[in-house]
This record gives C-alpha cells, structure tokens and sequence, in this order.
C-alpha cells in the first residue's frame, strides 16, 4: 500500500519494540531475574478497534514533520498524507447477512495499515506510561501488543493499576510467571533457572497438534522445504545446546508423522562459501520480473526452469485446498451485484448464448445489453425472441481489467457462442493450441503465414 510505505519508516525506532522473534532472544541475551523481581507479561485488549484514529493521526504528522527523509519517499505534502491515511482508516465497510455496516471506531483488522498504526500509538503510550510510573519496570518489551516486563515483585501490580490508568482506550490483562517458572512470549518460552539465570525454548499452545502441510499434498516441493526450514529456523531461538538438540529430535518426528523423509533435513545449516569477488546486488532479484501460476505437478517445475533462462521469478499458487473448499467467511455476494465476472447468457427460443464481461456489477451491464444497439438487443428486434435474463451463469471471476478480458476471449472460444460479434481480446495462438488439448502422434503445431489465419505447415 503507497500510503503505508510512507508511514513505515517512522515506526519502530523504540528501544522497547520487537522487531521479530530473534530480536526478542538477542535482547533477553544474559538476563538474570532476582529474587525480589518478577516477570510478567501485559496484552492489550482488541488493540486495533481500540485505536483512536484522531489522536494517531496526530501522532503521525508530529513524526513525518520532524521526519528529513520524508521527501524521498513522497512528494506529496503533508496535508495529503494525512487525508490519504485518514480515509483508509475511517472507510471500513463489511457486509452481514446482506446489510452494510461502517467500522466507526479504530483500526481496521486485516489491513496493511492498522499493525503500523497501532505501533505508533503505542510507542507513544509506553514513553509515556513508563515516565510517569513511580516505580519504572526493569525491562518493557512489545511485539505490538504483547509485552514482556521484568519488574519487582513489590511494585508489580502498582505497575499494572497504573498502566491502565494513562489511556482510557487502552487496557491491558496479565499473563503471569507460569507454576514452572516459565513465560511464554511470541514463539519463544522463557524459563528462570535456579539462581535467577534465564534459557530459552520453543513455546506450543496447549491446543498445537503438530499438523502441518502433508508431504502428499499438492504442492510444489519449495513449499514443503519451507515447513522443514522454517522450523528448523524457528529451533535456533533456543539458548541450550542439549534443549536445541531435543527440539530438532521432536521435530523429525512430527514431520515424520506427516509423511517427511529423513532427507529433508539434510544441508538445512548454512555452509561456509567462498566469498565473490564482486557481491550480487540484493536488489537485482527484487527488480526481477514475478509471475505466479496454478501449481500443477511435472509441469510448474518444467515452467520454473524456462522462465528463470529467461531472467523472470516464477511462484507457484496450489489452486484447491481444504481450505478453499470449506472455509467461506464472508457473505456471498448476490449474481448480480458481483463485479469482475465473464458471464454467458441463453436465448429462451434458439439455441443462441452470449459471453461476455464486466468489471461493474453484473445487473448494470445485463441493463446496458437491453438496448437496441447491442448484439443482444439486436438479436431480440431481428427475431422477437426473448434472453433469459434471470437465468445468467457466471462461469468465470477476474478484478483485473486485461486478465479478465483474455479469461473472455478464452471462454469465448471454448463456448462458441452464436450471438457474440467477435472473439473479444487477441489472445496469442499458444493459448489456442494448448485449448485445443493433445495432438495425435506425428501431428504438426500449424503455423502462422504473415497476413493470414494458422494452417498447416505442409
């Protein structure tokens, strides 16, 4: 988002924020916690629905006046970054069993903005609310709106009356030291050992189940390397060779158990390499062109090695899940108040269909295709028959203007249908000859004569 990555640089420069789990491990490096102190962990309560957008607002444009790079990032003034960001915050709307409702209140869940924004307003309550504290805790962590706190034992639940006294919008509960004297906190759990010195381990909900992506699935390879590395990754937090040592032993078995072999894990340590004399730029792969495809196994992988010949980064998208197939949080939206659809419609007397498309809604161009000078209305005054209008079959979804016209041209030709004009967007012959399925054995591809249609080579 343009207006986020405006914002973002003036975000996180607290000395008590957390940029990720491993920022979190490096700062607790060498922690001792005495007897007479205590840690504790404070949560906000619905952080986001509880940020006030004029006071963030305000908050913004006191950073980004002081802020001496703001000109290279933008040349837009301030007057407009701050009504750009307060309509992203204040035009939340939802739909509920067929009615819109407007968010009235705090930041949006889900959008790009509200972690940013939510992390400015609490760096500036926790600059606050530690001045002001009679007695300041020894360590204040936060990883938005989880925090770690070392604080003595004494003065610990003045503290927390007092953290819930400085903002009317912002209230926290506790999370205390556990019976075993550990803390859980992000990803990591952290254990006081006799003596006060503190280790480090991985933290599991008590409702984990150790389910992860089925090497059997249908995704492509990198995918399932990932799950394998990003746990082995996660492993490295720990601070106690013989505890590393039974998490990764803990973790081959639950891979295991979802079909992973041994191999998986093999060459995951990085290995010394010999260093080039001219570094790549760590930019180059980032200005690299990026296509995503549908994953389909034994050829995405072929696709992959083509186009990276071709300096162009290829993902793959697994196009049907578990997920996909049951999840549906949102309402679905009427037939004819959809946007983005390649629709196709039936004549009631002919064997006549239309396909077309639309980025509007769908009744408003089923509107426009009344009128006497479309392929429609025309077919209706030449023959006096009538469209079946209530029974139109959207066979297709693009939000994407040129996307969704080549999906048109394609249904086009796949649906032949009698009463389009034409076959809507040029698409490339390749596109015709892969629609057109195998060819039998000794077939010739046809080949395109200047000026004229695809024939046959002999």
């Amino acid at each position: 988002m343009y207006t986020q990555k405006i914002l973002a640089p003036i975000v996180g420069k607290s000395r008590h924020h957390i940029q990720n789990i491993q920022d979190f491990v490096n700062k607790l490096e060498g922690l001792e916690v005495s007897e007479g102190e205590i840690l504790t962990s404070y949560d906000v309560s619905a952080l986001f629905t509880s940020i006030p957008v004029k006071e963030a607002l305000s908050l913004i444009s006191e950073h980004l006046v002081s802020d001496t790079t703001l000109h290279e990032r933008t040349t837009i003034s301030l007057e407009h970054i701050l009504e750009l960001t307060d309509f992203c915050l204040s035009t939340t709307y939802f739909v509920f069993r067929g009615d819109f409702y407007q968010q009235k209140y705090g930041a949006a869940m889900g959008s790009p903005l509200s972690p940013l924004i939510a992390n400015l307003y609490m760096e500036d309550f926790e600059r606050r609310a530690i001045l002001t504290a009679p007695h300041r805790p020894k360590i204040w962590y936060r990883y938005v709106d989880d925090t770690f706190v070392s604080i003595s034992k004494e003065h610990a639940e003045e503290f927390f009356k007092h953290i819930n006294q400085i903002d009317p919008h912002i209230k926290f509960t506790q999370e205390p030291l556990g019976e075993d004297g550990s803390l859980p906190f992000l990803d990591a759990k952290v254990h006081v050992l006799e003596g006060g010195k503190t280790k480090v381990t991985v933290y599991r909900k008590p409702t984990h189940t150790d389910q992860y992506l089925n090497f059997s699935s249908n995704h492509p390879l990198q995918h399932k390397r990932s799950v394998v590395r990003s746990l082995v990754n996660r492993a490295k937090i720990i601070t106690k060779t013989e505890d590393k040592t039974e998490e990764i032993t803990y973790l081959k078995h639950a891979l295991h158990a979802n079909g992973y072999q041994s191999w998986m894990f093999d060459n995951l340590e990085p290995k010394d390499k010999p260093q080039n004399k001219d570094p790549p730029d760590p930019n180059q792969r980032r200005n690299l062109p990026m296509i995503g495809i549908p994953y389909v196994k034994g050829t995405s992988e072929i696709l992959q090695r083509v186009f990276r010949k071709h300096g162009v980064v290829v993902y793959h998208k697994p196009t049907n899940s578990m997920r996909s197939l049951l999840v549906h949080p949102k309402d679905p939206t009427e037939k004819l108040k959809q946007c983005g659809v390649i629709y196709k419609l039936q004549c009631e007397e002919c064997e006549g269909t239309y396909v077309g498309e639309t980025g509007r809604t769908l009744g408003t161009r089923l509107g426009e295709h009344t009128k006497t000078k479309s392929a429609l209305g025309e077919h209706t005054e030449k023959t006096g028959h009538s469209i079946d209008w209530e029974g139109v079959k959207v066979i297709d979804k693009e939000a994407q203007d040129i996307p969704r016209k080549i999906r048109e041209a394609l249904a086009i030709k796949e649906h032949s249908p009698s009463l389009n004009r034409d076959g809507g967007w040029e698409i490339p012959n390749i596109y015709k000859h892969l629609m057109q399925g195998p060819r039998p054995p000794g077939a010739q591809l046809p080949v395109t004569p200047s000026g004229g249609k695809p024939t046959n080579s002999h």
